[in-house]
């Protein structure tokens, strides 16, 4: 991946996101199934909000949302 990004940046080529700059460089991609509810860092006021989603994950008071009706 690393390679990949650093030869699209060192070519000047522009690349959406890592998957793109994997094809770009050969690689073949596969898409893996995951939970709607993974969390994406990309910025660091994402961090925050993750933070915040995990405190009511891991809070036994606050209940699972996928049991309210």
């Amino acid at each position: 991946l690393r390679a990949a990004l650093t030869s699209a940046a060192r070519e000047r080529v522009p690349v959406t996101d890592e998957a793109q700059a994997m094809e770009r460089a050969g690689h073949a991609v596969r898409l893996v199934p995951g939970r709607a509810d993974n969390l994406k860092i990309t910025y660091p006021e994402d961090l925050a909000l993750a933070e915040a989603v995990l405190s009511v994950r891991h809070d036994p008071h606050a209940g699972d949302p996928a049991e309210r009706k």
